[in-house]
């Protein structure tokens, strides 16, 4: 019997450098009478955020060549997501408690954008009526273009120190209007039109809201900032001198200008239209 000899060509191009364990069996059999010969392997590789499997099988007779192989890939797509750290004990307001902001992040998970804030503090939800109820707003920039958009929240709520960076506003978080429907927050556009809502969830030191990028007409590369506080006063706002980002960054907007607020806003839930 002669040898038979297979040549394969194949090109892949990744993106991401991931380490992978990779196991593989080959079993080769020449007993069966009906074949000359058959041939099976099956190999996967494993890495942090991906994985890649292949099983083949071949066989040979007097008047026949068969080969069948099918590959299967996969990806983890929940990039981790940046934090940005906020100071402790950096609140600006006078009453008490001050709620004081630890972190705030964001990241897409699958087809959700998910939103986390951390706290020094204990916090509650507004619907409980509680003193350290955690009210304000989480301001989107949506197209990631400070010359578009409204003003945000943070912009004329915190202290020069804690304005944040450039923002150009498409949508609005309202933290406080979990007051008046449990475990929901409202969204709204730039002319103050509500969107839609938005599930959160609150534990003793951290909130996180999700909401559908279908709900925000989004491909979740977006910056925001926030300010937050009690129903009395706002408190604290993060990230500091910088706007937080999701998705890809456009670090050079950084310095550029962002809208400035024409009107006085009101520290309180925003009536829809």
């Amino acid at each position: 019997m002669g040898d038979i000899n297979f040549t394969i060509a194949k090109d892949v191009n990744l993106n991401k450098v991931v380490n992978l364990d990779i196991d593989k069996d080959v079993d080769v059999n020449v007993d069966n009478p009906d074949q000359l010969a058959t041939a099976e392997a099956d190999a996967e590789a494993f890495g942090e955020q991906a994985l890649a499997e292949t099983d083949a099988y071949t066989y040979v007779t007097d008047s026949e060549a068969f080969s069948y192989a099918e590959s299967t890939a996969a990806l983890d797509l929940e990039i981790e997501e940046p934090i940005f750290d906020d100071p402790l004990g950096d609140t600006f307001g006078f009453g008490s408690p001050q709620i004081d902001i630890e972190n705030v992040s964001g990241v897409v998970s699958g087809e959700e954008l998910k939103l986390t804030m951390n706290f020094f503090t204990p916090i509650s939800a507004p619907s409980t009526g509680l003193s350290d109820s955690v009210v304000g707003f989480w301001d989107l920039d949506l197209d990631q273009d400070p010359l578009t958009g409204i003003a945000s929240n943070q912009s004329f709520f915190a202290p020069p120190d804690q304005q944040g960076g450039p923002l150009g506003v498409e949508v609005v978080i309202d933290l406080f209007s979990e007051e008046f429907n449990p475990g929901f927050v409202d969204l709204f556009d730039t002319n103050g039109f509500f969107i839609g809502t938005a599930p959160i969830t609150y534990g003793t030191n951290s909130l996180e809201i999700s909401i559908p990028l279908s709900e925000l007409g989004d491909d979740g590369n977006l910056n925001y900032g926030t300010v937050i506080g009690t129903f009395n006063e706002p408190t604290d706002a993060a990230p500091n001198g910088v706007f937080g980002t999701v998705g890809e960054s456009l670090s050079s907007l950084q310095n550029i200008d962002a809208p400035i607020s024409d009107g006085a806003l009101v520290w309180a839930s925003i009536p829809a239209e």
